[in-house]
């Protein structure tokens, strides 16, 4: 067969070669095997692979040596390579004498005797596949599987069934599900994962583990059957978790959940049940997952996009419009089993309540990496975890900005104008902010903080003017509120209309960009530990920090600081760019080390002295004090310059001695001689007091 294929996407599937059948005609949708493919005009360009063939005609590819080519453009022909575990069952079944047959559907399988023929061909469409006749399964095993999605039995109480023979994932299809945006697949859902619990494996690793579910292109809607996955397995889909087009999607209606993760003691959405030691962790992959959630209409709940009740990994999906959170884990008593170290990358979260939640003692050590949430109603992240978890090179836009511009809203506002200027509300001050007014002016009260200017007159995205009584929540974000929490957030971003970050505990922020439109960082911190490294953190309000904080060597973070205090040995202030001191402590003491413009010393704004590279200037008016007793104050004016010559020179002090009765010549000039000396003495000093500014 021939394809025009270029780059490193799907194969798409050209008219069979003169003399060869078409893959249509030689596989059925879902099947796996290996392919050979050589350029034509560029023999150079070649691949060996495994690969799938979709309902769409097109075959997805996995190269053997693991990189795909990337083809250039030109006729290339690609091949089937028939893999001996195609032929294991028929091949096995003639050796017992069986015979292999075509049936059009399950019904039609049904019929022939057990043993009569050792291998079947269903074509039913969605549901095509091979069959081999297995006299050794048991009841409790085909009776699992009432979709007959794996097994089809002639009888429901004895042994033997027909089960199909693939290589590769279990496709939904199998089971019933149709993906056509109207038909409730709710139930093939069930009766796949109920199929999948029922042949798991147990004896390896923790709990049991089954095979992967694969949900091939189409739009299933899935009503009120939330998809509790209770053995450790894999379900995946053909979506990107970017913020693009979905192939695989999954849509529920409103009050329910899309996917629970369950734990080896937990049921349901918060039940818990006696330890079972089988229940795994799983894996969440490349689906595009849709909630009920209708903005304006519909009252938030916990119902989450996926409810994470144990460890789970989510890889590129796309959630959007539930209830409750797009990705939620609650590790405290009652709620979950043990969520840590769960892992969450390249996935986009929209438009739930929160894009990310996590809190408890239980919900620690996760990692979220190329995390993209946009336009989530309160948070884009929320964690309330006990020792915090880990975001690398994430992505925050417009959360908590979805207030309804007219009528009332049922949701909450996070911000609100007052006097002229827009406030954010804290973390834990909700029900304050509600009957208290935020402080009108430029200062942070108990539970507002403040933003920026905004006229009262001029509404901006929805932020309405503080109403006594209205109800108000935090939002905006990244937020971490436990006091113990450690969260890690590196090379993160925000950017759009939000109210700032909320970071408590003791947690780091390292690189990435906190935009002008989330208005800063605002980071609280009563204990030890908080660390800030490589930022720089732009905001009307700049970086605010209370309690010990560290700073690495050649951090520059700070624009319009207020409170700092800081227990490293080095630390550098910046502005606009423009180094302008350094901090220092080594065995030799504390050093300030200042920029050409010096430092200036103030005392409640008023300035005391200026220390340049010339030295100090005091201030006029001030004074330089010893143990409170002055040593340097202001000039002493009225002073006119002395004349004659100065004596610096060595001044012979006066010696005893005895004048006689009768003055004698020698003598009169001896008493001369020291009152010139004197006074050539102090010339000398009425000159030096005039040099230092003591005098005028």
């Amino acid at each position: 067969m021939t394809t025009s294929t270029q780059g490193t996407g799907p194969f798409l599937c050209g008219p069979a070669v003169t003399g060869f059948a078409s893959f249509a005609e030689s596989v059925s949708a879902g099947d796996s095997f290996y392919y050979s493919v050589q350029g034509v005009d560029k023999p150079q360009e070649r691949e060996v692979g495994r690969g799938t063939y979709l309902a769409n005609g097109t075959i997805t590819r996995s190269a053997l040596g693991g990189c795909l080519t990337h083809f250039s453009s030109g006729a290339k022909t690609i091949a089937l390579v028939a893999a001996a575990e195609w032929y294991a069952g028929v091949q096995e079944s003639l050796a017992q004498g069986g015979d292999s047959s075509i049936v059009a559907n399950r019904t039609a399988l049904t019929a022939p005797a057990a043993g009569a023929i050792g291998a079947c061909l269903l074509k039913e469409l969605g549901r095509e596949g091979m069959f081999s006749w297995d006299p050794a399964v048991p009841p409790a095993v085909h009776q699992a599987d009432p979709g007959q999605g794996l097994f089809v039995a002639p009888s429901a109480t004895a042994n033997g069934a027909w089960v199909r023979r693939f290589d590769g994932p279990v496709n939904v299809r199998w089971f019933g599900a149709k993906g056509d945006g109207s038909t409730n697949d709710g139930a093939a859902f069930t009766r796949a994962l109920t199929c999948l619990r029922a042949v798991a494996q147990q004896g390896f690793g923790y709990g049991i583990g089954t095979n992967r579910l694969y949900v091939p292109k189409g739009h299933y809607f899935l009503g009120t059957t939330t998809l509790d996955l209770s053995a450790s397995m894999v379900i995946e889909g053909d979506s990107s978790g970017l913020p693009s087009g979905g192939a695989s999607v999954l849509r529920w209606s409103a009050n329910t959940t899309g996917i629970r993760i369950q734990g080896s003691g937990t049921s349901g959405a918060e039940a818990t049940k006696p330890t079972d030691y089988v229940t795994g962790t799983s894996m969440v992959r490349g689906l595009h997952l849709i909630g009920g959630y209708i903005h304006g209409s519909t009252a938030e709940g916990e119902f989450h996009g996926v409810h994470m009740r144990a460890m789970a990994a989510v890889e590129d999906c796309f959630i959007r419009g539930f209830q409750g959170d797009g990705i939620h884990a609650r590790g405290d008593v009652g709620f979950g089993n043990n969520a840590n170290q769960s892992c969450v990358t390249r996935t986009s979260i929209e438009l739930c309540r929160n894009g990310v939640f996590l809190q408890g003692g239980d919900a620690n050590a996760c990692t979220f990496s190329h995390l993209n949430v946009n336009s989530n109603r309160q948070w884009g992240v929320l964690d309330r975890s006990f020792l915090g978890n880990t975001f690398i090179g994430c992505h925050s836009a417009t959360n908590g900005s979805m207030i309804d511009s007219s009528g009332p809203s049922i949701v909450a506002a996070n911000r609100a104008r007052y006097g002229g200027r827009v406030y954010a509300v804290l973390i834990g001050q909700e029900d304050w902010c509600s009957t208290n007014a935020p402080s009108g002016t430029d200062a942070t009260n108990q539970g507002w903080h403040y933003i920026g200017p905004m006229a009262d007159d001029q509404p901006w995205n929805n932020i309405r003017g503080w109403v006594s009584g209205s109800a108000y929540r935090s939002g905006g974000s990244y937020a971490a509120s436990d006091a113990n929490n450690r969260t890690q957030y590196l090379s993160c971003y925000s950017e759009g209309d939000m109210a700032p970050s909320q970071i408590y505990g003791r947690g780091r922020v390292d690189g990435g960009l906190h935009e002008n439109g989330v208005r800063g960082l605002y980071v609280y911190n009563e204990y030890d530990g908080l660390r800030v490294g490589g930022n720089y953190l732009t905001a009307c309000k700049g970086f605010r920090a209370w309690g010990p904080t560290e700073l690495g060597e050649g951090d520059k973070p700070f624009q319009g600081a207020s409170i700092l205090s800081s227990n490293y040995s080095f630390l550098k202030f910046k502005v606009n760019y423009a180094d302008i001191a350094e901090i220092y402590a080594n065995a030799s003491g504390l050093h300030l080390s200042a920029s050409t413009q010096g430092v200036r010393l103030q005392v409640a704004a008023v300035t005391t002295a200026t220390v340049t590279a010339d030295g100090i200037d005091l201030t006029a008016g001030k004074t330089l004090r010893v143990a409170g007793t002055q040593v340097v104050g202001a000039q002493r004016t009225g002073w006119t310059a002395a004349t004659g010559a100065a004596n610096r020179s060595a001044f012979a002090a006066a010696t005893a001695g005895t004048a006689a009765a009768t003055y004698v010549q020698t003598e009169a000039q001896e008493v001369r001689n020291r009152i010139a000396a004197l006074e050539a003495r102090l010339v000398a000093l009425e000159t030096d007091c005039r040099a230092h500014g003591l005098i005028n």
